[in-house]
């Protein structure tokens, strides 16, 4: 929904004269709008509204969707380590690249991995730098809104307003450009990670 909205409220004169304005080569943009609302299947509270779900029923839905989002965001450092080495890497150190990909993937994820796979992981690896820097803006962007809108803000029309404001200059700036202009912040690790561990009953 939040990828369809970012798209559909993209300034129809801007998209017209530059192509690039939507579709630009950083995908983080228009993935983390697209995370943005994807991350209210975290919120117990816009769960419960929605659906028959008891609250201790949707408190559980919403934890193991957050184990799976840290699960996915851990991976996704764990790729971006193994890009970096394949990147500076020459072929005498195939064997070595095995040896990481192995013991990156399994440190950040608590599961095994297959040596064999590690090539086919190389796609998704090189993708990884991309899909961490959306997870950041969409953490970044909904504290922003809950601070500024409340824990509802998703119900706020003042919010939908500001995020029609984003959303009109599509893939003209960045995450990190969007952080600095709409809330004059920075995208936070320690932001991401504080979110899915109150979720998960982790955090302190």
């Amino acid at each position: 929904a939040g990828g369809a909205q970012s798209f559909g409220w993209a300034s129809g004169d801007g998209a017209a004269r530059y192509p690039e304005f939507v579709y630009a080569p950083d995908g983080a943009t228009a993935e983390g709008h697209a995370l943005l609302f994807a991350g209210l299947l975290r919120d117990a509270a816009w769960l419960g509204a929605r659906s028959a779900m008891r609250a201790t029923e949707a408190e559980e839905v919403t934890r193991s969707l957050a184990l799976l989002e840290l699960h996915d965001a851990r991976r996704d450092c764990a790729g971006l380590r193994y890009w970096l080495a394949r990147s500076t890497a020459g072929d005498e150190r195939a064997e070595q690249l095995k040896e990481s990909y192995l013991s990156s993937h399994a440190e950040a994820t608590g599961f095994r991995y297959d040596s064999a796979t590690h090539l086919l992981d190389a796609e998704r690896s090189a993708r990884s730098a991309t899909r961490l820097r959306a997870r950041l803006f969409a953490a970044s962007s909904r504290e922003h809104l809950r601070a500024r809108h409340g824990r509802r803000w998703y119900a706020s029309r003042a919010a939908g307003d500001e995020l029609i404001d984003v959303w009109n200059t599509a893939s003209r700036y960045t995450v990190e450009e969007l952080a600095r202009l709409a809330w004059g912040g920075e995208l936070s690790f320690d932001l991401l990670a504080d979110e899915l561990l109150a979720v998960t009953g982790e955090g302190v």
